[in-house]
């Protein structure tokens, strides 16, 4: 909930990013057992990126986006992994559930 209520108003805020850390740690260690949270942390992650992305590609020059704009995009990336990883073969099903970025998600991998 303070993910999502923080994020959306700014994506880039640093309070957020020991907290995706911290969930990206728990995601392996917890496995499969973390699947009850694993779609909803997939789509804030997810969110994440595509909200820093947008305002990354919206600056007079995006080359010069600096470590304030692209941690946020770092540590949401480092949960997704936790995420593959800890949930193994079942990350594939969690992907494609998630309506929103379930079509595209392989396409951001290229």
């Amino acid at each position: 909930r303070l993910w999502n209520d923080v994020a959306t108003e700014n994506p880039f805020d640093r309070s957020l990013l020991p907290l995706m850390e911290c969930l990206g740690s728990s995601t392996v260690v917890c496995g499969l057992n973390y699947q009850p949270w694993a779609l909803e942390t997939f789509e804030m992650a997810m969110s994440t990126i595509e909200a820093c992305a947008i305002v990354i590609a919206h600056e007079d020059d995006p080359e010069d986006a600096d470590e304030d704009m692209t941690d946020p995009i770092v540590c949401a990336v480092d949960l997704i992994d936790g995420l593959a990883e800890g949930l193994g073969p079942n990350f594939a099903g969690l992907v494609n559930g998630s309506a929103r970025f379930g079509p595209t998600f392989a396409n951001m991998l290229q």
